[in-house]
């Protein structure tokens, strides 16, 4: 556990390093505290010891953006609904030899 702040300060922003470390130890774990960006930096250098990088991690962008063929296909697939009510609707003409 690291707690951060002024042993000073009074009310709820007070650090209370006797319940840290009780948690601390009934948790397994260990507690730092950080009075300076000195010793911040010191705590980590601690804790990246303790629990180091078990693995990388990366992400994918793709570079090429494929939103509009969805767009396209369902124009497509509205077209061509729009084309085939229209076909029915139409049906045989009036006076039309068959």
């Amino acid at each position: 556990m690291v707690a951060m702040g002024s042993l000073a300060s009074t009310g709820e922003e007070s650090i209370d390093m006797d319940v840290i470390n009780q948690v601390a130890e009934l948790t397994g774990g260990e507690a730092f505290l950080a009075m300076s960006a000195e010793s911040l930096s010191d705590v980590y250098a601690i804790l990246d010891e303790l629990e180091p990088k078990r693995f990388e991690s990366f992400t994918y962008q793709q570079s090429v953006s494929l939103h509009y063929v969805p767009v396209i296909v369902i124009f497509l697939v509205h077209l061509s609904f729009v084309a085939l009510m229209s076909y029915k609707r139409r049906g045989p003409k009036l006076g039309a030899s068959v």
